[in-house]
């Protein structure tokens, strides 16, 4: 019994560093991409910066039930989509990845390119799409 109340607390300091997502700002991509792909968007958030987060909590507030269809953002992120990486810069705590879609289920977005931002932010690299869902969030408010 003596060891396993030590053994217990070791564990038990081990499970905020598990929490947080650590990867490369590629992998992470990936992760997101594939938790939307699931259908998985409450899971997805964690991948995303902070700001990011608290934009898509506007985004519900704006639009009740948004969340259930992906915050709109599944377009981005379709089952079938194919991306081929074009550029993939890592500078110290920022990062950008520069897709084309191969395929894409919806056909005008085949061939089409799009920049992903990422943000390193609590020890692992977190999607950034704050300034996208802001302006969501605007053309909501407007109508």
């Amino acid at each position: 019994m003596k060891y396993s109340v030590p053994v217990f607390l070791a564990l038990l300091s081990l499970l905020p560093a598990c929490s947080k997502p650590k990867s490369e700002p590629l992998e992470a991509l990936l992760k997101v991409k594939n938790l939307f792909i699931e259908g998985k968007y409450v899971e997805a958030k964690p991948w995303m910066t902070s700001g990011t987060r608290r934009s898509l909590g506007a985004l519900e507030r704006v639009s009740p039930g948004i969340a259930d269809a992906g915050y709109g953002l599944s377009m981005l992120f379709a089952d079938g989509s194919v991306w081929d990486v074009l550029e993939n810069k890592k500078q110290e705590n920022t990062a950008t990845i520069k897709v084309r879609y191969a395929r894409h289920p919806i056909e005008n977005l085949r061939g089409n390119e799009m920049v992903f931002r990422l943000i390193k932010e609590s020890g692992g690299w977190k999607l950034d799409l704050e300034k996208l869902i802001d302006e969501s969030v605007k053309e909501f408010k407007g109508r």
